[in-house]
């Protein structure tokens, strides 16, 4: 009762959140311009029909960039995504998705995803699916992915 009247008087604000908000600042990302590709730095921008393939690959969607995602693995508002687009390349029927992953382990992955002859749409190649500990790794990723290396694990 004490603390209710203090409140109502002025004597103390109201109580602050126990947890932050589900965001976390971007993470500075290195150049990655000699892979040949356009760069693409939100998922409006990316081509339709790659954001409906990682949203039917990935069911909880994404966050774009800069946009609040769950980055630890205590989930504060189930509505916020747990995966966070960084920015994508595109490259002819090729095109390589950075995001960052919440949860236990926060880390970075790099996902590619192929037009294959005769093909009506984008697929997420088995092989390419890159995980890396910073963004000069995603840029060697997206370099190998666009030259035509695979990953040795399938999805």
């Amino acid at each position: 009762m004490l603390f209710e009247l203090a409140l109502l008087i002025g004597l103390v604000g109201p109580m602050q959140r126990e947890y932050p908000e589900p965001s976390a600042p971007m993470p500075k990302l290195a150049a990655c311009t000699s892979v040949g590709a356009k760069a693409v730095y939100h998922l409006s921008d990316l081509q339709p029909e790659a954001v409906a393939r990682l949203n039917r690959f990935f069911k909880q969607g994404f966050a774009d960039a800069g946009a609040p995602f769950n980055s630890t693995d205590v989930i504060r508002d189930h509505a916020v995504p747990q995966r966070r687009f960084l920015r994508a390349y595109q490259h002819g029927d090729k095109q390589i998705v950075w995001y960052e992953h919440g949860g236990r382990g926060y880390h970075l992955h790099a996902l590619g995803m192929i037009k294959w002859p005769g093909q009506t749409g984008l697929e997420v190649s088995p092989f390419a699916w890159f995980g890396g500990g910073n963004s000069a790794d995603l840029c060697a990723a997206s370099k190998a992915f666009f030259a035509g290396v695979q990953t040795s694990q399938e999805m």
